[in-house]
């Protein structure tokens, strides 16, 4: 559609409705482009960098507006044809559009600038770290939304993009192909029931989100369902069948999730038939792994950052002793001890505490200690500075009581696993050049989620002398 110069609108003083010109000179977290003419700053889905879009004004959020594509006047040479049918309205792969290696590209260039502008570290990340073979079917965990919409039909699938509407899926092509296929037999079960569903809280019975999880390198598959209340009597049944039926599958729970917020899962999990946990072989360890447990998605690149924190460590003074802050079920806590050293593992969640140990038993490793608590708290209790620090902590980053204890306990070295680079630079910038207590060893960029934004970053600092 061809639009005059008078319905183009230029220049500062924009309002809902204008239809303007904007070449995306880069993207948002959320994979949107980014564009700015004369002082104004516009974000529009669906375009790539060094696009040209015609787009219509649909709000202003802060200081930026917001707006609706309406074409594309220029695409971009690495713009490519997805191969995944629901990505036209779904906004879980923002860059699925983009090839591969361009994304890895824009990762790269994000994590650096970040780096730079916030963190105001000049040197450059390593190459980032991928696995192009598997640049689909690499997700080992799906937590999926689900509704029964007001014709009765069950609706599974992600959020489409700018919405809270589900779009309907069969199958993810992100998730492993031996997890994917169970998405529309447990649609179809569940369409025969009376169950209710919807993923937001009401006052009467609904399931809120299907959980699927496979060890990569098992096969195992462990199903949840998330429920606002204990349905467990209205869910046995098809639980029992789906045990039967499917031989992969080594246990069902149900996890009751009865607040009125956007935590996904609940306090309380109950089995419903057989185990609540799955195997998995892990840097040649059998962990076990349960519902609600925090595991990363992506298990050959989760392997490789291990190791490369088990090396490190060796390297130089060789660190013996060391803390692993936000342990989980002991992923990289486990293997660091079974190479010698003594570890001491600290997380708030009970049901990964209890894992950790248990893991720890399973695979014959005596010089780990495990302790539930708060991080805050506990690394001021075991902190000293004969040990190495290892963290990887929430995308909110280290709080400022953990950067306060570090700068007053002084470990010899730290690996700090990031999943946001800009609260990575924020609390680099502190350690190395506020508080000039620590230097820069090495910066890894690794892509866990291709298709999306998101990025890990590890970063290894060694004391200053």
């Amino acid at each position: 559609m061809k639009y005059s110069d008078q319905e183009i609108k230029k220049g500062i003083g924009q309002q809902a409705g204008n239809i303007v010109y904007v070449t995306c000179i880069d993207l948002d977290d959320n994979g949107n482009g980014i564009g700015r003419y004369e002082d104004e700053i516009f974000i529009v889905p669906d375009l790539l960098p060094l696009e040209i879009g015609c787009i219509k004004l649909v709000y202003k959020k802060g200081n930026a507006w917001v707006g609706k594509l309406l074409s594309r006047k220029k695409d971009s040479q690495y713009r490519r044809l997805s191969n995944c049918s629901y990505s036209e309205k779904c906004g879980s792969c923002s860059l699925i559009n983009l090839e591969y290696k361009e994304q890895l590209e824009i990762k790269q260039n994000k994590v650096d600038n970040a780096l730079k502008r916030i963190g105001g570290i000049a040197r450059n990340s390593h190459k980032i770290i991928s696995i192009l073979k598997e640049e689909y079917g690499y997700r080992n965990r799906a937590l999926i939304p689900i509704k029964r919409s007001t014709k009765g039909k069950i609706i599974i699938g992600y959020y489409e993009k700018g919405t809270h509407e589900i779009v309907d899926i069969d199958d993810c092509i992100v998730l492993e192909p031996r997890l994917s296929k169970y998405i529309l037999p447990i649609k179809n079960e569940l369409q025969e029931t009376n169950l209710g569903a919807k993923p937001d809280n009401e006052v009467f019975s609904k399931i809120r989100h299907i959980g699927l999880r496979i060890g990569s390198r098992t096969g195992d598959v462990l199903i949840t369902i998330i429920c606002n209340h204990n349905c467990l009597q209205s869910i046995k049944p098809l639980a029992d069948k789906w045990y039967r039926q499917w031989e992969e599958v080594k246990g069902i729970t149900l996890n009751v999730q009865p607040e009125f917020n956007n935590k996904i899962f609940g306090k309380k999990t109950f089995t419903i038939a057989g185990e609540n946990t799955i195997k998995e072989i892990f840097c040649e360890l059998e962990l076990l792994i349960g519902s609600t447990t925090f595991f990363q998605i992506n298990t050959a690149l989760a392997e490789f950052i291990v190791n490369k924190i088990s090396n490190w460590f060796d390297q130089g003074n060789s660190t013996k002793q060391i803390i692993d802050a936000y342990c989980g079920l002991g992923t990289i806590s486990l293997p660091l001890a079974r190479n010698g050293r003594s570890v001491i593992g600290i997380d708030i969640s009970h049901e990964s505490i209890q894992l950790a140990r248990l893991n720890a038993i399973r695979n014959h490793i005596h010089n780990v200690h495990f302790v539930k608590g708060n991080v805050e708290r506990q690394l001021e209790n075991y902190l000293t500075s004969n040990h190495g620090l290892v963290v990887d902590p929430p995308r909110k980053g280290l709080s400022k009581e953990i950067l306060e204890i570090i700068l007053r306990k002084l470990p010899s070295k730290i690996a700090y696993l990031s999943c946001k680079p800009s609260t990575l630079a924020r609390d680099l910038k502190l350690l190395t050049l506020v508080a000039n207590k620590y230097d820069v060893e090495s910066i890894q960029p690794i892509d866990f989620f291709p298709q999306t934004t998101h990025v890990e970053c590890l970063v290894l600092l060694t004391l200053k002398h």
